[in-house]
């Protein structure tokens, strides 16, 4: 019995880990899609496709979605 115990308890350490690994895979792309974002809106702004208005604000929109993926709440502690 306590080795069927055991076994389960394995099983749910690895989905857990691999759920956790997910999780900071997810950050990162969702991190290097926000870079990529903010890059395009400063092109816009350096060709003049946009005002500088429009590109604040888009800047400050790109970081607030930063602030969100880096909350505390959010983030796996190690």
């Amino acid at each position: 019995m306590a080795e069927a115990e055991e076994v389960v308890e394995e099983a749910k350490s690895e989905e857990a880990e691999s759920r956790e690994e997910e999780v900071e895979i997810d950050v990162n792309a969702t991190l290097l899609e926000v870079m990529v974002e903010r890059t395009m809106i400063l092109d816009s702004l350096l060709e003049g496709r946009i005002g500088a208005s429009e590109a604040h604000k888009k800047l400050e929109e790109v970081g607030a979605t930063i602030v969100e993926i880096l909350s505390p709440r959010r983030r796996r502690k190690r």
